[in-house]
């Protein structure tokens, strides 16, 4: 799907959120949604923490010569406080010994103005990568749209990824699921990386305040928090989309730059 040089070998699941008869459901109709024979996945069904559990898990990565781990969640796995650092340092540690690649599902905090996961910023740090995954599925539609954005890379940084997987003959009762690999351009408007979708707000704003707007103007026309709207409007000036308005004795405005390179352009009146 992604087109890369594919590496076979041993996989495990470690579960720590469902169970193992689930896993092998969702396998199998993807499997014939392809046409393929339903491989062998090693699965674990986890109750302890990862930290506790690290050790048996080891041996048994080093006994079945397992090359990719998939550990869903790291919130469950955590058996602790995931604000941590010591919670988060402690697992990472814990998955280093088994010398494989780890794959770990993780949530964001809901209602939060954030692309990171939740607890400890060490969750993000000690990663070598991580991609925001946010899908949607229409009601009444058999068809279910996903799109991973990478928002952390230590090695090089890679476009986001479209998918779409279509549930057969319908997704009440599925006997099949295929999966393609689509263009970003073709996912549904609603899966627009929130970071775009932040910045359009802020365009929007502009251009229906027609003057230049500080930052207390903005968060009351966008509706965005403060630290995530000055963000954006870090990265639009950089990208050379806006520009800092400085006034001496007062806060900072900004303003859209035209096409032009023009200042304040769109607006009745220049900037002071």
């Amino acid at each position: 799907l992604l087109g890369l040089p594919l590496l076979t070998g041993p996989v495990l699941i470690n579960d720590w959120e469902t169970d193992g008869a689930t896993y092998r459901e969702q396998v199998e109709l993807i499997c014939a949604g392809h046409g393929i024979v339903t491989p062998d996945i090693f699965y674990r069904e986890c109750v302890g923490s990862l930290i506790h559990e690290g050790e048996a898990i080891g041996r048994f990565v080093d006994a079945e010569g397992v090359q990719v781990t998939f550990n869903d969640s790291l919130g469950m796995a955590s058996g602790a406080d995931k604000n941590s650092q010591e919670t988060a340092t402690g697992m990472f540690s814990t998955m280093r010994n088994w010398r494989t690649t780890n794959v770990c599902i993780d949530h964001i905090a809901k209602g939060e103005d954030t692309n990171t996961p939740y607890g400890s910023v060490y969750f993000e740090n000690a990663a070598r990568a991580t991609w925001r995954a946010k899908g949607m599925m229409r009601d009444g539609s058999n068809e279910h749209h996903l799109i991973l954005s990478m928002e952390k890379t230590n090695l090089g940084k890679y476009p986001a990824v479209g998918f779409k997987f279509t549930f057969l003959p319908d997704a009440s009762a599925p006997e099949a699921i295929t999966v393609e690999k689509i263009d970003v351009s073709q996912l549904p408007a609603d899966l627009k990386s929130d970071k775009a979708n932040s910045k359009e707000a802020i365009r929007q704003a502009f251009i229906e305040g027609r003057r230049a707007m500080n930052v207390t103007e903005l968060v009351e026309a966008t509706g965005l928090k403060e630290k995530s709207l000055r963000e954006r409007l870090r990265e639009m000036e950089k990208a050379g989309a806006v520009v800092k308005v400085i006034i001496n004795g007062a806060a900072n405005k900004y303003a859209l730059r035209s096409a032009h390179g023009e200042e304040g352009s769109g607006y009745g009146n220049s900037h002071p």
